[in-house]
C-alpha cells in the first residue's frame, strides 16, 4: 500500500513538472509578444518565470533524488 502510494505521488511529482515546464513556456512567449509586438511589456511574467523556474529545480531535484541520478560527490 505504502508503494501505490509512492507510485503516485511520484507520478504527480512529474505530471507537476510538466505543467511547471510549459507554464515557463508560456509566460515566455507572452513576454516576448507584449515587449516586441505590443511594445508594452507585462509587469508579472518575469516574476512568475522565475517563481516557475525555483520550483521546477526543486521538484526535479528530488525525482533525481529518488532515481539516484542527482549529482554527488564521493
Amino acid at each position: 500500500m505504502i508503494r501505490r502510494f509512492w507510485l503516485g505521488f511520484d507520478f504527480g511529482l512529474k505530471g507537476a513538472i510538466g505543467l511547471i515546464v510549459v507554464g515557463l513556456a508560456v509566460t515566455g512567449v507572452l513576454q516576448v509578444y507584449f515587449r516586441y509586438i505590443e511594445e508594452s511589456s507585462l509587469t508579472w511574467t518575469e516574476e512568475a518565470s522565475r517563481f516557475q523556474l525555483i520550483w521546477l529545480v526543486m521538484l526535479a531535484a528530488a525525482v533525481e533524488i529518488e532515481r539516484g541520478a542527482h549529482i554527488a560527490m564521493k
